[in-house]
């Protein structure tokens, strides 16, 4: 009853919420499964297309998919010039914050960093001790991925050491090639297990069970997307992340042993909090 109700309520307030869209929400996606892809039928699917469906058309937006290839700079700068309206799975950093608005957080964004079991790895860490010790990287040549590769990324590159990618789709047969362009890769979880075989998952570890789980928002448009609209979206975040729908698109789509991972870090990390 609780839940019927709440749904309803969501739903009157989505005639309100209409006048404050757009004619369309332009929402430009990276295609890479199973965050957002292209299915056989030919329909555009995802863990983030769901989310993003569920959120906006609730709050009475229509959605304009545009998945056009470009760099994260290129796709940042379309947000800033209005171009896009709408960008998945973003970190908030200060210099965004002057031309775009920030969702709450939506969902939980996880890299992994992943090697094959037979590669000799000295011990380690973090990633600074990773990089002190020698250790080749595969990671990515762009965008946020943690403020310790963020301080790295420069000296590693210029190193020889480190293989920069733009697409995890690509970058995800790069441990595997013969030789490996890296003692290990720093690489979205997600789509890293989705794109191995069951073969290649029995090759690889999990590198200290690194796993670097940081929340992800939805990123607008300050062009062309109102504040009003984005705190009207955000009460629709917030009631299905109290009714558990977004943990559910989260959970179908993510690897079942990707999602033992997290569980397992999860249980660790509230175990030190009680100590």
């Amino acid at each position: 009853m609780r839940r019927a109700l709440a749904v309803l309520l969501l739903v009157v307030a989505s005639g309100a919420m209409a006048n404050v869209c757009p004619n369309k929400i332009r929402v430009q996606l990276d295609l890479a499964a199973p965050t957002s892809y292209i299915d056989a039928k030919g329909t555009i699917t995802g863990m983030d297309v769901e989310m993003l469906q569920l959120i906006l058309r609730e709050a009475g937006c229509e959605i304009e998919w545009t998945f056009e290839s470009m760099s994260i700079e290129r796709a940042l700068r379309q947000v800033q010039e209005g171009y896009v309206d709408v960008i998945t799975r973003m970190s908030i950093r200060p210099e965004r914050t002057r031309y775009a608005h920030f969702s709450e957080v939506y969902r939980q964004e996880v890299l992994g960093l992943f090697a094959l079991k037979d590669t000799p790895l000295p011990a380690f860490s973090t990633l600074t001790e990773a990089y002190e010790k020698g250790v080749r990287l595969i990671a990515p040549g762009a965008g946020f991925f943690g403020e310790e590769l963020h301080q790295l990324r420069d000296r590693w590159l210029a190193s020889g050491r480190m293989t920069a990618y733009d697409s995890a789709t690509y970058a995800s047969r790069l441990l595997f090639t013969k030789p490996p362009r890296g003692d290990m890769i720093l690489i979205d979880a997600d789509v890293f297990h989705h794109f191995i075989s069951d073969a290649e998952t029995e090759q690889v570890i999990n590198v200290g069970d690194w796993l670097l789980i940081s929340p992800a928002h939805i990123m607008f448009s300050k062009k062309t997307i109102s504040a009003e609209l984005v705190e009207r979206l955000n009460a629709v975040i917030r009631e299905h992340r109290k009714l558990g729908t977004l943990a559910a698109i989260e959970r179908r789509y993510r690897p079942a042993l990707l999602m033992q991972s997290i569980e397992r870090m999860q249980a660790m990390s509230a175990v030190k909090s009680v100590h």
